[in-house]
């Protein structure tokens, strides 16, 4: 499965936590760029700087999607209110900001246990989930809040995205139902009496 002609995808980099880099995704509209997540370094920046009127959306805070930030130069910076105090620039999104030109992108926000403040991005079939649907570490443990697990289930089978995008993965590109699916399967085997799920299923 391929995007259409007007999403380019630049692939993460894995290879140790230094050069860790999220995937980019370049929205090409009739005056500007649009750029969901920046990378960190490698062939991200060399596209990125290849390209002029550039509006980067940022998915959330970590390392591996901001750090280009400030290795080019934008025309406008979007992200949540801990991304900015991150990267010391740009504007936050309040609620969500939508954007016709040419094409029509949506991003706004979508609770989840990976981080605060993230920012997920629609257009058209696509909803662009980045590191959405991956847990946190606590206390040493790869675990889901089962209370943001739940609600994060609850809005993507809101959505009217056919097609679900995730950072860091290979396939890269899931129907809709086969994350709501995965995500159903890991809350299914939640504790009650506990606030999280481990990653995997114990044995």
């Amino acid at each position: 499965m391929t995007f259409p002609y007007y999403i380019e995808h630049i692939p993460s980099v894995n290879e140790n936590f230094k050069n860790l880099s999220s995937d980019v995704f370049i929205f090409k509209g009739e005056k500007n760029n649009y750029v969901y997540d920046v990378g960190n370094g490698g062939d991200a920046l060399k596209r990125l700087n290849e390209i002029e009127n550039k509006i980067a959306i940022i998915s959330h805070f970590h390392h591996d999607h901001i750090m280009n930030i400030d290795k080019c130069k934008w025309v406008e910076v979007y992200g949540g209110r801990l991304t900015k105090i991150c990267i010391l620039q740009g504007t936050v999104i309040e609620d969500e900001l939508i954007i016709n030109d040419g094409i029509t992108l949506r991003a706004y926000y979508l609770r989840n246990s990976h981080a605060k403040d993230f920012l997920v991005l629609e257009c058209g079939d696509y909803l662009f989930l980045s590191d959405s649907i991956y847990c946190t570490v606590i206390d040493g443990k790869r675990v889901y809040n089962a209370t943001l697990l739940k609600e994060q289930i609850d809005a993507l089978e809101k959505s009217n995205a056919k097609y679900f995008v995730v950072s860091h993965d290979d396939k890269l590109i899931y129907t809709k139902n086969e994350i709501i699916d995965k995500l159903k399967s890991i809350y299914k085997r939640r504790n009650p009496k506990l606030p999280y799920i481990p990653e995997e299923a114990e044995c």
